[in-house]
């Protein structure tokens, strides 16, 4: 391209490039040659660089030698890719198959010694169950279901060993044995062990068994002492000697001297058979990064060499005259990086290309005339709106302004009947923008547009635009926003809120006094065990929405959070004007309405659930909202302490107070009943239950 540039030029143009060549490179006996001699080797130079631009410009469509080694390295680089990649798969997918034939042993050996290990706790855990007693009662475990289990889980553990031992035919799942591990059940056994020893003891008897006959005897004295209890009636005591030898053999006898060894060989096997592909896998990785490198070197070279003929090639406009570079448009379009052969478009520079151009915008576009004439429409007019360019040019523009809900947006600009541009408008003698938002109907839907109307003194130019996607898309968000603003209301305080969405990092205050109240249900643990979950669920759930209502009906009141069955006001907390008597009335009367909706709760679900209350007053606490990922509401201060007591040391279905509270609600409507002094944290307080008069 750019030896086609210097052929454009012209032949004086030539003869001083190659002039410039002829004084670079003369020798010295040149200088004694003739003049005639001279001009005939100028002119023998001039034809040969012509030619020489010649031929390159006609080889200029051709492949050149760098295009072809980028090519080819490229597709050098991708095989190489390619062939990595595959062989990397087919690695993988054998390391997988050698960890799926030797993984599930593990697995196996884990899951018998577990299971046998659970028998023996469970055997632990019978006595107790069948009589279960205030210092030794097993929650949750009944004798049915331990003895259920300990038969269940033995057998499992005796399907589980046999798979480890045996293999898996099922799952086509060979024994350890068969794929390298030696499983040794004699490892561990004392010296002293031979044919002639005589056990005098348990003990001695399991120390000398192989780790599959003590396998065996562990399950048989499960067995045994099960089956004592289950034909007779008669169950071994807690501290059986059997139990602490089951215990005993399991850990050290079994385990230590088998599983532990086992597992470990597993391990190493599993290891062994991933790792030693790896050398295999990091050679081929080496040499086609190496191959690759060298590849990359030679296209390097290849664009190196490319790069010095084309400083060479630029070298020559550099012997050419400035004027005569700067006048060629070719050149110009060449060094600017336009190496496309393209003629200059005409339509440019008249207004066939202005009125194309305004034909195919995407936005509407309207000429109205002064007297309020449509004068030309694009396409996107007559898509916009469904008129035809015959239905719109010539006619008044109200054909469109009519089509509007908010009303015709083109009649104030109009004397009478449209019939011209105002005066005040005509007098002003200069453009004037004006822009709104409009919608009509169309197809069943709403079209949104944005118009602007550009006041021009022989008329008006209207453009609309299309914004019914971008109004979908803010009310959308306006949606969200108000589904956001919802959902952290229900979170956290409605005055809190706010602050919360705009992004405030560090939302705490100081609260001078508040009244904390705890509600917990009494018994709830082993209620929640007895019940099945939907239905602890739904009932707490009905419970904390009636006490959200209570809440809410008192306006000092702030719900603060639920965990697990308790609930956590405060009163105070947000009150313009604290006033403590005020807030610690609200919230005894809530503790009060709080007894009242576990009686309405219990009718309807048919319990007898009770809860404690407690409540305290004081101050001063600090308030605000930890975390930003999910912010919840925290009070912090001596007083939820006391108050959190107060519930705790409560009597049933009471609303337990502290001095404070009672001496702020003291003379009100309520029958208080003083409960003495009891103990909180190493100090004697005097309490009181509050009833209604």
């Amino acid at each position: 391209m750019i030896y086609k540039c210097l052929t454009t030029h012209q032949k004086s143009v030539v003869f001083k490039v190659t002039e410039t060549f002829r004084i670079l490179h003369k020798e010295d006996d040149e200088e004694m040659r003739s003049t005639r001699s001279k001009d005939e080797e100028v002119s023998r130079q001039e034809e040969n660089l012509l030619k020489l631009f010649s031929s390159s410009v006609d080889s200029g469509n051709t492949l050149s030698i760098d295009n072809v080694s980028s090519i080819l390295s490229c597709i050098a680089c991708i095989i190489l890719h390619i062939v990595f990649s595959v062989f990397m798969c087919a690695k993988y997918s054998e390391i997988s198959d050698q960890i799926d034939r030797t993984g599930p042993h593990i697995e196996h050996g884990q899951a018998s010694f577990a299971f046998d290990l659970e028998t023996v706790v469970l055997l632990h855990l019978l006595p107790g169950s069948v009589y279960p007693s205030r210092n030794f009662n097993i929650y949750g475990f009944q004798t049915d279901t331990i003895l259920y289990y300990i038969n269940y889980w033995q057998t499992k553990a005796q399907q589980e060993f046999t798979k480890l031992k045996y293999g898996d035919p099922d799952n086509h799942l060979k024994s350890f044995a068969a794929v390298g591990v030696d499983i040794n059940f004699q490892a561990g056994i004392p010296s002293y062990c031979d044919n002639e020893t005589i056990p005098i003891n348990s003990h001695d008897l399991y120390d000398c068994m192989s780790s599959e006959i003590a396998i065996s005897y562990v399950e048989m004295i499960v067995n045994r002492l099960v089956n004592i209890y289950t034909s007779r009636n008669e169950i071994y005591g807690g501290n059986e000697e059997d139990l602490t030898n089951l215990y005993h053999c399991m850990q050290h006898h079994i385990f230590d001297r088998f599983y532990y060894n086992l597992f470990l060989s597993m391990t190493n096997k599993v290891v062994e058979s991933v790792e030693k592909d790896l050398p295999l896998i990091d050679e081929i990785g080496i040499i086609i990064c190496i191959i690759a490198i060298v590849i990359e070197i030679i296209n390097m070279i290849a664009i190196q060499m490319s790069e010095n003929n084309l400083r060479y090639a630029l070298s020559l406009l550099l012997m050419c005259p400035a004027k005569m570079v700067l006048s060629n448009s070719h050149i110009l379009n060449v060094l600017g990086g336009n190496f496309h052969n393209k003629t200059l478009d005409q339509t440019t520079r008249g207004s066939d290309f202005y009125d194309g151009l305004v034909e195919e915008m995407p936005d509407s576009v309207i000429i109205i005339t002064a007297g309020g004439i449509i004068n030309s429409a694009n396409k996107a007019t007559t898509s916009l709106f469904n008129k035809t360019k015959e239905e719109l040019v010539g006619n008044r523009i109200d054909l469109i302004g009519n089509l509007f809900k908010e009303g015709n947006p083109f009649q104030k600009y109009f004397d009478g009947n449209i019939q011209n541009i105002s005066n005040s408008d005509k007098a002003a003698n200069k453009e004037t923008n004006i822009e709104m938002k409009l919608s009509f109907d169309k197809d069943d839907s709403v079209v949104h547009v944005l118009m602007n109307l550009v006041m021009l003194p022989e008329g008006i130019f209207v453009s609309c635009r299309d914004i019914t996607q971008q109004v979908m898309y803010d009310k959308l968000i306006q949606d969200e926003k108000l589904r956001s603003d919802s959902l952290l209301a229900s979170i956290l305080p409605p005055r809190l809120v706010s602050r919360v969405a705009s992004g405030e990092k560090n939302i705490s205050f100081a609260v001078q006094t508040a009244t904390v109240v705890f509600i917990d249900i009494v018994s709830f643990t082993p209620w929640c065990g007895s019940t099945p979950a939907d239905k602890v669920m739904k009932t707490l759930t009905l419970l904390f929405k009636y006490f959200d209502s209570s809440t809410a009906s008192h306006s000092t009141m702030t719900k603060c959070k639920c965990i697990g069955d308790c609930y956590m006001a405060a009163g105070g907390i947000f009150a313009d004007v604290n006033q403590p008597a005020v807030h610690a009335k609200d919230v005894v009367e809530f503790g009060l309405e709080a007894l009242d909706n576990i009686v309405r709760l219990n009718k309807e679900i048919n319990e007898s659930l009770q809860i404690r209350v407690g409540i305290n007053t004081g101050g001063p606490l600090v308030a605000g909202v930890l975390g930003t990922e999910k912010p919840t509401f925290e009070i912090l201060g001596p007083t939820i302490n006391m108050a959190q007591q107060m519930e705790h040391h409560g009597v049933p279905m009471k609303v337990h107070i502290s001095r404070s509270v009672y001496e702020l609600i003291y003379g009100s409507n309520f029958k208080i009943q003083e409960r003495g002094q009891i103990e909180i944290k190493n100090s004697q307080v005097v309490t009181y239950l509050v009833s209604r008069e």
